[in-house]
């Protein structure tokens, strides 16, 4: 597990530069954190440690946020677990903007129900248009869509390739999909989706990204980005993460300036350049540690 006292207080860190941290983090008030790669351990889950250090944090005086690519339904174990109070989360790779609140109640002998209630700050759908090429894309070269809508992840398996790669999400996330055989007829009656996911697997990334660009080439609002890791899906939003969290410093009127982010994957490149401070974590793609302000050894 990563040691998030380490990350942010530890002198090494800042190494060549030899900058006192205890001096230099007087300048930030705001720390926001990507989850998969970054706070979660290799379990997904925040670990006790983490937790109880970002609780630290929020005693000193910082406010804590949560920036990632998943629904806020993916986000609500890891919301429970640092139990704050309220927590802002950008979710869904910058498409929206959540106020969690935790409501308790006691049930009988010290037990105690713990409830999420979301306050929406921001979303930014993706267009219809774009979403119907998106799916014309896919559709073409036989691979699953999953298009997010509120809580829900709508998917248009057909095939045991489809269920394969599907399950494989909620593996990694623990959110479960709503199968659907209607060309998206449930999902557009639901509403635009906040983002599309390609679900290509690794031998299908490079021709995937390569239709889905060409397709979107004239669409002025349309951002692309592959999964991290191995890059076993493509996503399509209206924004990025970078954007996201922006807006949501904008809407909480937090100064960026003051912001400290860490991140591990391409969807975190624009998010750790718009914050004060972007941290790489050492498992970071390449691309996104060559944008950051500083790496860390965690």
């Amino acid at each position: 597990p990563y040691s998030l006292h380490s990350l942010i207080f530890s002198e090494e860190r800042f190494d060549p530069k030899k900058i006192t941290v205890q001096r230099e983090i007087m300048r930030y008030c705001f720390v926001a954190l990507d989850l998969d790669g970054t706070l979660l351990d290799n379990n997904h889950q925040v670990t006790d440690e983490s937790a109880e250090y970002l609780r630290y944090l929020q005693s000193r005086g910082f406010q804590v946020a949560i920036a990632t690519g998943r629904s806020f339904s993916g986000v609500r174990d890891a919301v429970k677990k640092l139990n704050f109070d309220q927590i802002p989360v950008v979710c869904a790779n910058g498409s929206m903007g959540i106020m969690a609140k935790i409501a308790r109640s006691h049930i009988s002998l010290g037990e105690e129900k713990v409830c999420i209630n979301e306050e929406i700050l921001f979303h930014l759908p993706v267009e219809r248009s774009a979403t119907l090429r998106t799916i014309e894309v896919a559709n073409s070269l036989g691979h699953v869509v999953q298009y997010y809508h509120g809580d829900n992840i709508y998917a248009n398996a057909s095939n045991d390739f489809h269920y394969e790669i599907t399950k494989r999400y909620t593996a990694l996330t623990g959110v479960h999909h709503v199968y659907i055989d209607d060309n998206f007829k449930t999902c557009f009656e639901a509403g635009l989706p906040s983002k599309i996911l390609v679900m290509c697997g690794e031998n299908g990334l490079d021709d995937t990204l390569k239709y889905l660009q060409e397709a979107h080439e004239n669409d002025d609002n349309v951002y692309i980005t592959r999964g991290n890791g191995s890059g076993w899906f493509v996503e399509v939003l209206c924004t990025n993460k970078g954007k996201g969290f922006e807006k949501l410093c904008e809407t909480l009127k937090v100064e960026r300036e003051k912001t400290v982010a860490f991140g591990d994957g391409f969807n975190d490149i624009e998010f750790i350049q718009s914050a004060g401070l972007g941290i790489a974590m050492k498992n970071a793609v390449a691309a996104l540690k060559e944008v950051a302000d500083e790496d860390c050894e965690w």
